[in-house]
C-alpha cells in the first residue's frame, strides 16, 4: 500500500492538488496508463511537475512586465507580458522539457520573485518611472495574489475549448508524462486509451 500523500486528494470528480489544481483523471486511470512511469517516481512527483508547468504563463508575466516597464512604457508592457501570458498558456504543452523543470521551479520561488521586483523597481524609481514603477507594483498584485489567473483564466479557457479537447491541466500533466517517457525511454502503450478516459470522465462529470 503506497503512503498517504498531503499533496493531492483522489475523488471521483478527478484528483485536487494541494496548488489549487483539477486534473479530470483518477489515481487508478492514471496507474493503469502510466504504470511504467509510477513505477519508478510516485504519482506525487508526476502531479508537482505538472503543477509547476501551470505556472509557466504567469512566471513570464511576472518576470517580464517591470523591465518592459522600464524600456517600453506602462501600457506596451502590460500588453505584451498579458499577450506572452495567453501565449504560453496555449502553447504550454508543447514547451514542457523536464530537463527545464529545475529552473522552472527557481524561477518560481515566491523570495527570488520578490527580490527581482524589489531591485528592478528600485531602479526605476531612483530614475525617476514612476509609472513603470506603479505598474510593476500593480502586476506583481495580480500575479501574487493569483488575480490575473482569476480574472483571466475563465476567458482563456472557453477560448482554447475549440481547440482542444481537453482543459488545460490534464494536457499539462498528459505532456509531462509523455517528455518523462521520452526522456527515460519508457514506453507508455496506453496512453492514447488514457487520454479517452480522461475526455469520458470530463463529458461525464457535464452531463451531471
Amino acid at each position: 500500500m503506497r503512503a498517504p500523500t498531503a499533496y493531492y486528494v483522489d475523488t471521483p470528480r478527478g484528483i485536487f492538488t494541494a496548488a489549487g489544481t483539477w486534473f479530470r483523471t483518477t489515481e487508478a486511470l492514471l496507474e493503469a496508463y502510466a504504470a511504467p512511469l509510477l513505477a519508478r517516481k510516485p504519482l506525487v512527483h508526476w502531479l508537482e511537475q505538472a503543477d509547476r508547468w501551470l505556472q509557466l504563463p504567469l512566471l513570464v508575466f511576472l518576470w517580464t512586465l517591470p523591465v518592459l516597464a522600464g524600456y517600453l512604457g506602462p501600457l506596451t508592457a502590460l500588453s505584451i507580458s498579458l499577450g506572452l501570458y495567453v501565449l504560453t498558456g496555449a502553447l504550454l504543452p508543447l514547451v514542457i522539457l523536464p530537463q527545464m523543470a529545475s529552473l522552472l521551479h527557481l524561477l518560481a520561488k515566491p523570495w527570488l520573485i520578490g527580490l527581482y521586483y524589489v531591485v528592478i523597481l528600485s531602479l526605476l524609481a531612483w530614475q525617476g518611472m514612476q509609472e513603470a514603477v506603479w505598474t510593476g507594483l500593480a502586476g506583481f498584485v495580480l500575479g501574487r495574489w493569483q488575480l490575473l489567473e482569476r480574472l483571466l483564466r475563465p476567458l482563456w479557457d472557453r477560448g482554447l475549448q475549440a481547440l482542444y479537447r481537453l482543459p488545460l491541466p490534464d494536457r499539462v500533466l498528459r505532456a509531462v508524462l509523455v517528455r518523462a517517457a521520452l526522456t527515460e525511454r519508457v514506453p507508455l502503450p496506453e496512453l492514447q486509451a488514457m487520454e479517452r478516459e480522461m475526455l469520458h470522465h470530463l463529458r461525464a462529470q457535464f452531463r451531471k
